[in-house]
């Protein structure tokens, strides 16, 4: 077994809201001798840099602030290309499956549901001491300037990221998508809108309009039937030219978005709607089939606002749309 030492190891606690951190804190410090906070976004990078922490703890309220922040550091920090280091990151309920997979593809360590709080308060000083005694076994076999090598090159391509912020590509092109005027656009007939139901409320009065974008007229069923019982207006695109046309003719509260088209990738649709500032606060959620962690970082680069892997289950989208429109 990996030897480490909770009481000279140094846990880093990143966050933008004081409370949070302080809470984490208070549950670290129990167990360990140096827990650290971070919450001058200014300082942040040189936090890392003066500190040099085993484990970083990402208290983000949201998981896709903890991404950026972790990109961040890789762009602008020194000691995070160098220093050996395991990543924890907290989430709320509905982003659990998210973090799940950041962490299966490699993207962080670690994930703690802590929002709300569970029963489980000791849940994250254990991840801590998970993430120590898997940074203390790499350290005990460290064969110096290979695995090291290696180390960097991963977090080199992340860092070749951050050259291209989202908008950049394809700009010219977005700057020709028209801002969106009245409707016109065949929408689902299946009942998914519920513009026939009595306004209860102002959400059924006005239902959310959605414009989903995939080739497959299949999944464009899958979505239809799972959404079929929610208040929504279901508008299809069949490709990425096909999408663009569309935000001429109508404007959506949420797009779903898939990768892989024959036309255009869903990453460069994403990236043309949000080069134009019209469209710019439009969330789109990334649908893909693929699991591995540049997706997720070049979705989240794009200017995704999150993203579901498919196959996907009933609750999975349903909790998604409902999350990123602010109606959960």
């Amino acid at each position: 077994m990996a030897v480490y030492s909770s009481s000279v190891s140094t846990v880093l606690v990143a966050s933008d809201n004081v409370h949070d951190a302080a809470l984490a804190k208070k549950l670290l410090d129990v167990d360990f001798g140096k827990v650290l906070l971070s919450i001058d976004p200014v300082r942040m990078t040189e936090d890392f840099d003066h500190r040099k922490p085993d484990v970083l703890v990402l208290a983000f309220r949201a998981l896709e602030k903890s991404v950026r922040h972790y990109l961040e550091l890789l762009h602008l920090g020194g000691a995070v290309q160098s220093q050996p280091h395991r990543t924890v990151v907290l989430c709320g309920k509905e982003e659990v499956p998210q973090a799940y997979e950041l962490c299966r593809d490699g993207v962080f360590n670690d994930y703690v549901l802590f929002w709300p709080m569970a029963d489980d308060a000791l849940r994250l000083p254990m991840a801590a001491h998970n993430a120590l005694r898997s940074l203390a076994a790499v350290r005990a076999g460290w064969p110096a300037a290979q695995d090291l090598a290696v180390h960097n090159h991963r977090l080199a391509r992340q860092l070749e990221l951050l050259l291209h912020p989202p908008g950049e590509a394809g700009r010219e092109a977005g700057a020709a998508v028209e801002p969106a005027g009245g409707g016109g656009v065949a929408v689902d007939e299946s009942g998914a809108g519920g513009e026939g139901r009595s306004p209860e409320s102002p959400a059924k009065r006005q239902p959310a309009t959605i414009l989903v974008v995939d080739d497959d007229e299949f999944q464009h069923k899958i979505v239809s039937t799972i959404l079929k019982d929610d208040n929504y207006r279901l508008v299809f695109a069949t490709g990425g030219v096909d999408a663009l046309n569309l935000l001429r003719k109508v404007r959506p509260d949420l797009i779903l978005m898939d990768v892989m088209m024959p036309d255009m990738d869903g990453l460069a649709v994403t990236r043309q709607i949000r080069a134009a500032s019209r469209f710019s606060g439009i969330p789109i959620v990334i649908i893909t089939g693929k699991r591995e962690k540049n997706i997720v970082i070049d979705s989240l680069k794009a200017g995704a606002t999150g993203f579901v892997v498919k196959p996907f289950d009933r609750d999975t989208l349903r909790n998604k749309v409902a999350q990123v429109l602010h109606l959960a």
